[in-house]
């Protein structure tokens, strides 16, 4: 994991989110140009690729999705998003579906795959609850 530098512009913060302008700045446009070097104007879909390709070694496709998203927003305030936009496709897990091939399976296979996803969430919903109700028993326990 990607540890932070006190003059790192990127750094994570749990309570804030993965893109954390550094104590003090508020501007953004400024943090993007000292953390990637560029103006936000000359951003190009490269960029966010190698980006990708870097940040992707050190977490997960999850956070490295949520950065890029919250780089989006920054660069369609800015009114430079709008192109890469169009031509970006965020990264997803090798064996996941795209869209393409998911909407090329016949429909009895695309209702098992939904009713498959359903399962999962709600299982990973029950694994939530069970893990909160162990956390309230444990503070309790901590707490007498």
């Amino acid at each position: 994991m990607r540890t932070a530098q006190p003059d790192d512009p990127w750094r994570y913060d749990n309570r804030r989110g993965p893109l954390v302008p550094p104590t003090g700045s508020t501007d953004q446009s400024a943090i993007l140009t000292e953390g990637f070097g560029i103006q936000l104007r000359e951003f190009r879909l490269g960029h966010i690729r190698t980006y990708e390709s870097k940040r992707g070694r050190e977490t997960r496709l999850q956070v490295v999705n949520a950065e890029v998203s919250t780089l989006f927003g920054l660069l369609d305030a800015a009114g430079a998003g709008e192109e890469i936009r169009r031509l970006y496709q965020p990264q997803r897990a090798p064996d996941e579906l795209s869209p393409e091939e998911r909407a090329s399976l016949p429909e009895p296979a695309l209702r098992y795959i939904e009713k498959l996803e359903g399962e999962l969430r709600e299982l990973r919903a029950r694994n939530d609850r069970t893990e909160n109700r162990l956390r309230k028993v444990n503070w309790a326990k901590w707490t007498r």
